[in-house]
């Protein structure tokens, strides 16, 4: 009992002196700059992987033009033979 009242007497000097409004202030901006920094990573990590499968469709899209043009070579060839 004694040390509940102790730790209440502790609890109201942080109060009026404004260290415990201090101390959770600095832990959400803490908490607060953590969350906005994972979002920022993510969103970056997305757009690189977007980036990244853009190059690879681009890539697909010339080889299936190659493709195609030796695919119409060969059958002008066919029907001409």
């Amino acid at each position: 009992m004694n040390e509940d009242l102790e730790n209440l007497k502790e609890f109201s000097k942080q109060i009026k002196s404004g260290e415990l409004y201090e101390n959770l202030q600095s832990k959400l901006l803490t908490y607060q700059k953590k969350k906005s920094g994972r979002k920022d990573k993510s969103i970056e990590s997305f757009q690189k992987k977007i980036e990244s499968k853009e190059i690879e469709i681009q890539k697909l899209i010339g080889e299936i033009i190659h493709l195609q043009n030796q695919l119409s070579s060969l059958l002008d060839k066919e029907l001409n033979s």
